[in-house]
């Protein structure tokens, strides 16, 4: 698909939401901590394909020791 900004007949467009967690412990040798994220998106005409809408999850878990 041919793309010209502002001037192509389909546009792509998305919308997000999303929440975080954190979480720290600490303990005699340092601290532990983790993190949660979860973003929800919706996105019309993806890859400027008319049409093409479509509902995508993004999960991210992490965690790390620090002293």
């Amino acid at each position: 698909n041919e793309t010209r900004f502002l001037t192509q007949s389909v546009i792509e467009t998305k919308a997000q939401a999303g929440t975080s967690l954190r979480i720290e412990l600490p303990s005699p040798f340092g601290s532990f901590w983790g993190t949660a994220t979860y973003t929800l998106e919706y996105g019309w005409n993806r890859d400027l394909v008319e049409n093409d809408d479509s509902l995508v999850h993004f999960w991210s878990l992490g965690g790390g020791w620090r002293w």
